[in-house]
Formats: structure tokens, C-alpha cells, sequence
């Protein structure tokens, strides 16, 4: 899968020009931080993005690489796929895919002075070689987004449905709060810089669950 979608995204960037767009402060999740906005890519826009992770741990390093390309087939609809391939070094190196991803955002509303934007996101992820999951699973996610002066907060809740990594693992929840600030100084004016936090919850068959939380700064 992922070799036909790199194949797709070199056609498509061939028969036809692109276009900036204006939403320079808009978040993608893991681009660089996990937390979205709800604001879906323009009507008609296509949209290429490359993200990628990078770790050390003390059996080695692993590196990831993850495209993705959206379209806005609908006003205030999108549709998106990505892939991901991982690098693993942990005395033997592992070079595989790790899966693919679609998913939809639809726009319930914009933004105004008194509501915030409100959108809601389905995900559906399949596994693909020895370090991707063994399990087909959803997700459902809903993002709100608000400006406040010159920052926006956005805050993002996702339950997943269906086993996960291994058998008898059910859902995962997920929320996280991010806000983005405009940066200044010798940066380009359109920079922004996020700092966010988010939770994360396993729940397992028969076990109780698992939390964790994790946060950070990012810039774009």
C-alpha cells in the first residue's frame, strides 16, 4: 500500500499545479505533535504532508516515516490516507511497513465569536508487516478548535474500537489539549509554535487498564 500511494502522489503531482494555502497555522496529527484542529483542507484541495519520529532507546534507535495525502472531495469534508514505514535497530535492523490509515473530518460548524469549530473524525487503520498491528481497528475522534487573541487552543477526544496491538486488548481513549502561538523575531511570519498534552488510557479484557500521558513543544 504503500508503494501505491507514493506512486499515486508522484501522478497526481504531475498533471496539476499546486496551490499554498493559507492555513499555515492549522495542526496535523504527528506533524509534529499528536493533537489536530478542526479545520478541514480547502474544497477541491489536495495536500500532500511528510512527517517523521525518530527515538533512541538502549537496545538502539527507531526511525519512521510517515506520508500522507488529503483531499477536500466536499465544502468542509475531507478524506485522507497515509502510510508509515518503520526503521528498527535493536541489534538487527528492521526495515518494514507498519501500516496504512484512511480517514474522514467533517466540519460541523466554523468558527465564530461565541462557538468554537467542532469536527468529528473516523479512522480506520490496517496492519502491515512485523511491526504494524494484527488487528484491523477504528477510531472515532471529535476536535474542537478556538482562537482566543493571536492563539488557538484546540482539544481533541478519541475512543478506539476493536482490538489493537494483540488479542484481548480493547479500546484505547485518548484527549489532548494543544495551543498554538504565533512566533516572531528572525523566524518567517508564519511560523507558529505549539506546546501540547495529551492522556492516554488502554483498557484491557479482564484487567482494568493502562494510562499514560505524554507533552511537548513543536513548531511549524
Amino acid at each position: 500500500m504503500f508503494y501505491f500511494l507514493s506512486i499515486f502522489i508522484f501522478l497526481a503531482s504531475l498533471s496539476a499545479p499546486a496551490f499554498g494555502q493559507a492555513d499555515y497555522r492549522n495542526l496535523d496529527p504527528g506533524r509534529p505533535i499528536t493533537i489536530e484542529d478542526a479545520q478541514p483542507i480547502e474544497f477541491r484541495a489536495f495536500e500532500f504532508s511528510f512527517g517523521s519520529r525518530y527515538g533512541r532507546h538502549q537496545e538502539g534507535y527507531e526511525l519512521s516515516f510517515e506520508p500522507e495525502l488529503k483531499w477536500g472531495f466536499a465544502k468542509n469534508w475531507q478524506v485522507g490516507v497515509s502510510g508509515e514505514r518503520a526503521v528498527l535497530d535493536d541489534g538487527q535492523r528492521t526495515d518494514v511497513l507498519a501500516g496504512t490509515e484512511f480517514h474522514f473530518l467533517y466540519n460541523l460548524n466554523q468558527e465564530d465569536f461565541d462557538l468554537p469549530a467542532i469536527a468529528f473524525r473516523p479512522e480506520l487503520t490496517f496492519g502491515a508487516g512485523d511491526l504494524g498491528t494484527d488487528h484491523p481497528h477504528g477510531a472515532f475522534k471529535v476536535i474542537v478548535s478556538k482562537t482566543f487573541g493571536f492563539n488557538r487552543v484546540h482539544l481533541n477526544g478519541s475512543y478506539t474500537i476493536g482490538p489493537t496491538e494483540i488479542s484481548g486488548r480493547g479500546g484505547i481513549s485518548s484527549t489532548g489539549i494543544c495551543m498554538a502561538s504565533p512566533m516572531s523575531g528572525p523566524l518567517p511570519s508564519n511560523s507558529s509554535c505549539c506546546c501540547s498534552i495529551s492522556t492516554r488510557r488502554l483498557r484491557l479484557m479482564g484487567a482494568g487498564g493502562r494510562s499514560s500521558m505524554t507533552s511537548g513543544p513543536g513548531s511549524r
